[in-house]
């Protein structure tokens, strides 16, 4: 029986069954990050819209991937990662917490890549993001848990098989934050989305350059990227900057909003994310200032900007630069914005005990 996913309701189809008494993989699951990002376009696999991300499987009598035998989650499991044909039997649905990563592979179909033989225009590429609090544990899960969980049930050498992606993902470059839904996720109202025109009309370029160019494939661009990134001499940071990266991510609209509305939620999810875009010192006064005072985020900067975006200390995430800069960035926002708040209440209470005693 097919079996969907709602907001606010616990999962019958949960990555959490899996392995229920599986502490590291459990641990995991209570790690997803705040916000995720999907790219689709007209022919893209499933359904992804405002209301709902179905896989193609969805409606064909298809079992949560936990009912399975391990060898055949493993095939489909390996099936998807690599992107191998198997299009009717597919019940996993790709997400990323990097926006560069999404970015990028915006820029690709654009450019015709992945097997399509005309370019994808940008009024048609979309970006949905997701706020992953509304959904209960086992509703998300990373690539690199499945894959641990599986890679023994199916290697294939000299294949493109589980063990290699564990390589890969485990390896210096090709970490890119997946996760993965299964069968239907109905997302109602938690989620907002833009088009790759819009968010290029609104500055994306000029926020990275890097774009323009325009280079050919998917991950090893967001390499390359990343490489600056980390390398570069910070670039300097104007308020015309934070502003095009607060408008930019204003574009995002949800059902009951419409675009350039600015829904805090979203602004507060995509911001960081394009001013990390390129390197920059994350706690820059203008950065810092210009969030707090700005009237987009409505005065709740600091609830706002309490996210994670997925970064450990160590291991793959390690690779993913423009997430810990975008991570120390909100991170920074948020305890300037305590700080400010903190301040001018003081500075209120000392004017108003003045007051009182002249009043006296």
């Amino acid at each position: 029986m097919a079996i969907s996913t709602t907001p606010g309701h616990v999962p019958e189809m949960s990555f959490a069954n899996l392995d229920p008494f599986n502490v590291s993989l459990q641990w995991a699951l209570d790690r997803i990050p705040t916000y995720l990002f999907r790219l689709y376009a007209p022919g893209s696999k499933g359904t992804t819209n405002l209301g709902e991300v179905t896989s193609a499987a969805w409606g064909k009598g298809c079992e949560g991937i936990e009912s399975l035998l391990k060898i055949r989650v493993a095939e489909l499991v390996n099936c998807h990662l690599w992107w191998k044909q198997h299009d009717a039997d597919c019940r996993l649905m790709s997400w990323s917490s990097s926006l560069l990563f999404v970015f990028q592979f915006g820029f690709y179909l654009h450019q015709g890549g992945y097997g399509r033989h005309y370019k994808q225009s940008l009024s048609d590429l979309r970006i949905l993001v997701l706020d992953t609090r509304k959904f209960h544990k086992g509703t998300f899960i990373r690539d690199l848990e499945l894959i641990e969980h599986f890679k023994e049930s199916y290697s294939r050498p000299g294949e493109n098989d589980l063990p290699y992606m564990w390589k890969m993902r485990n390896g210096d470059a090709y970490y890119f934050g997946e996760y993965l839904t299964q069968g239907q996720l109905m997302i109602g109202g938690e989620c907002g989305h833009a088009t790759m025109k819009r968010l290029v009309d609104q500055g994306l370029y000029k926020l990275c350059p890097a774009f323009r160019e325009l280079k050919k494939g998917w991950a090893m661009p967001v390499v390359a990227m990343r490489k600056g990134i980390e390398y570069q001499t910070p670039a300097a940071t104007t308020e015309a900057d934070v502003r095009m990266a607060i408008e930019a991510a204003a574009v995002f609209s949800g059902p009951r909003s419409k675009a350039g509305d600015g829904d805090a939620r979203w602004i507060a999810a995509v911001a960081p994310q394009l001013l990390s875009l390129q390197k920059r010192n994350y706690n820059d006064q203008e950065i810092l200032s210009n969030f707090y005072l700005s009237s987009r985020l409505s005065g709740r900067t600091e609830a706002l900007l309490d996210m994670e975006c997925g970064i450990e200390g160590q291991g793959p995430t390690r690779l993913m630069v423009e997430l810990e800069q975008a991570q120390s960035m909100a991170d920074a926002i948020r305890d300037y914005s305590r700080r400010s708040r903190r301040e001018a209440d003081d500075m209120l209470t000392e004017v108003w005990q003045e007051f009182l005693r002249m009043e006296i």
